[in-house]
């Protein structure tokens, strides 16, 4: 697994579950900010993006 990425994943679906409308995700790539290359993300803004996004990929 990269750790320079995450990937967050929301599918919208009615009140009875039956049909899933649509399906969306979004990735995040740090970059760092001299060389504008992917970067490492740190564990504590991992553990922060899970509480808002869910388990990062």
């Amino acid at each position: 697994m990269t750790r320079s990425r995450t990937t967050s994943a929301k599918d919208w679906e009615p009140a009875d579950a039956q049909t899933v409308y649509a399906h969306g995700t979004r990735t995040h790539i740090r970059l760092d900010p001299n060389t504008l290359r992917p970067a490492p993300w740190s564990d504590e803004a991992r553990v922060l993006a899970t509480k808002f996004a869910g388990p990062l990929s």
